[in-house]
């Protein structure tokens, strides 16, 4: 990968969403790094360079005062034509950035001590050098926040197969439903090999009770439409830059029915994507109350 591909700087108005596109970059997957100054911007890009741990990084670049801003917009001038990162410019209406400022009830860093206004106004003069500069232009004064995220992403699209992974969680409702999941489903009203006494005290990773549960006509028709839905909707959750995806599939104790579904969602979805398996209770001895 090209170091300007690796490395994307942020410059821009104070107000104008620079920390939003962080933490948007944040959970594309790059390794971030916030109010960056001005004297590690190029200790930043030889890092990114020579550490093949980092595989893309993003850093706003912290600029609060007036004598900053010059030299930076010659530096980045050296930056983008030695291809060493993209620089985005973060803009937004004068009207827009005072709005933000009262919501947050901030003065301006530039003008601390007078109108908010006066310092934009300063602001904007001290950062034509540096819109000049970037790469990418992004105005947010009419974007909502899941709306730049989407404009992160088809400039800097994420390769789904290599960047969103999905993990595929089995659980029971007697342990308490999982926290960190995006999608819970119940398959408590499939067969129960709990009922057979053979299959009692196995689970769903032994083969006994994997093909009592999948043999059953409706076992295999939820399997289908489940996982039916879970293919048309993954590109959605994409699409709106989240980098991963937790199913959660739960029965009474975690043992039997969800551990099977869970291995079977799990082996479908990975001829398409990365994903990870876990059985959160299958280890907890199961008693049925």
């Amino acid at each position: 990968m090209k170091l300007n591909q690796k490395l994307i700087l942020i410059v821009g108005m104070n107000g104008a969403g620079k920390k939003s596109a962080l933490n948007d970059f944040g959970e594309m997957g790059y390794f971030c790094v916030d109010n960056l100054p001005v004297h590690l911007i190029k200790h930043l890009i030889s890092t990114v360079r020579d550490n093949s741990d980092i595989k893309k990084a993003a850093a706003v670049i912290n600029l609060q005062r007036a004598n900053q801003f010059k030299p930076v917009a010659k530096l980045l001038n050296s930056i983008v034509h030695k291809n060493e990162a993209k620089v985005i410019f973060m803009d937004a209406s004068d009207q827009q950035l005072i709005a933000r400022y009262k919501e947050h009830r901030h003065s301006h860093p530039l003008s601390p001590y007078h109108r908010v206004v006066d310092g934009i106004a300063e602001e904007r003069r001290l950062n034509r050098p540096l819109k000049q500069e970037a790469t990418i232009l992004i105005g947010t004064t009419n974007l909502k926040p899941t709306s730049l995220k989407q404009r992160l992403n088809i400039n800097f699209p994420i390769s789904h197969k290599k960047a969103f992974h999905i993990d595929v969680m089995s659980f029971g409702f007697k342990y308490g439903m999982p926290l960190d999941a995006d999608i819970v489903e119940d398959v408590r009203f499939l067969p129960n090999p709990f009922y057979i006494q053979k299959l009692r005290h196995q689970n769903g990773l032994d083969a006994d009770v994997y093909n009592y549960v999948m043999d059953k006509p409706m076992t295999q028709e939820f399997c289908r439409k489940f996982i039916d839905l879970l293919k048309f909707s993954i590109p959605g959750y994409i699409k709106e830059g989240k980098p991963n995806l937790t199913i959660a599939i739960g029965c009474t104790g975690g043992q039997h029915r969800s551990v099977t579904v869970a291995r079977k969602v799990a082996e479908v979805l990975s001829h398409d994507y990365p994903v990870n398996v876990y059985h959160r209770d299958v280890k907890k001895s199961y008693q049925e109350k």
